[in-house]
């Protein structure tokens, strides 16, 4: 890849305040249908917990952000050695940023909002320390309620 057509990669917009389309058109519709089962605090249906746990452990993101660094060529060991320590830091970016429902696409949710949160202490194994780290997806319902599912993660 030519530093021109690097360049051109700046040129194009990677994070927006607001998302309601493609994949976080996606998102939403995962969340509307887990809303009332995460605000009465029920075990979601089987294949609903899978996609919720591959979704919101960014596994789908993880997979086409290493298609995209193969695409230009750039080095992969940020998904193959450092993807934890990389989320970590997406998931600070974006926590401000929300999934939101235009129109009356859905039955229980306006919205997605993302947070991250860092553990008080390290947690030590052996001769290493750890940080313990969760990102949480919250859906805002449209009756005031709101559900929150977790994903934890770790540094060393």
């Amino acid at each position: 890849m030519s530093p021109g057509e690097r360049a051109g990669l700046l040129d194009r917009p990677v994070l927006h305040t607001s998302m309601d389309r493609g994949e976080a058109g996606r998102i939403l519709r995962l969340f509307d249908e887990a809303h009332p089962l995460l605000t009465s605090n029920q075990t979601l249906p089987q294949s609903l917990e899978r996609e919720t746990t591959e979704t919101t452990n960014l596994r789908f993101f993880k997979k086409e952000f290493g298609a995209f660094l193969t695409a230009y060529s750039l080095p992969k060991d940020i998904i193959n050695i450092r993807w934890t320590k990389f989320l970590r830091s997406y998931a600070a970016i974006v926590e401000d940023c929300s999934l939101n429902v235009k129109g009356n696409k859905f039955t229980n949710i306006k919205g997605v909002t993302l947070s991250m949160e860092d553990a008080k202490r390290r947690l030590k194994a052996g001769d290493k320390r750890f940080l313990i780290y969760r990102i949480c997806w919250t859906c805002c319902g449209l009756d005031g309620t709101s559900g929150t599912w977790a994903s934890y993660n770790s540094i060393p």
